[in-house]
């Protein structure tokens, strides 16, 4: 059963022409699942970036849980938000550039 049957089209992209930053949102937590991390990386990037991020922190958190105090993810304002500015950016370029733009 496809899970895109029970969502309903991206109104902002149906009206503008436009991929929003959600736009292939789906398709890459479903490749992602299927253990297909390039198609899900080219749908929508922000998948990977949160998944590596969870299992970072988690990580830590299990280090800390059995006494050791580990930390190796970054707590630094702006190493995140230059990523926020990137990931920015890749929203914007992906909608003059077709192949940044997620896949069908």
């Amino acid at each position: 059963m496809s899970l895109s049957k029970f969502l309903g089209p991206c109104i902002f992209h149906e009206t503008t022409g436009l991929h929003c930053p959600g736009c292939g949102n789906t398709r890459a937590v479903k490749a992602l699942l299927n253990l297909h991390p390039i198609v899900s990386f080219r749908n929508n990037p922000i998948i990977i970036l949160l998944t590596l991020t969870g299992l970072g922190f988690y990580t830590e958190l299990a280090f800390d849980v059995f006494g050791k105090k580990i930390r190796f993810m970054p707590r630094n304002f702006i190493f995140w938000t230059a990523i926020l500015i990137v990931l920015m950016i890749f929203y914007v370029l992906r909608n003059f550039f077709p192949v940044l733009a997620p896949l069908s």
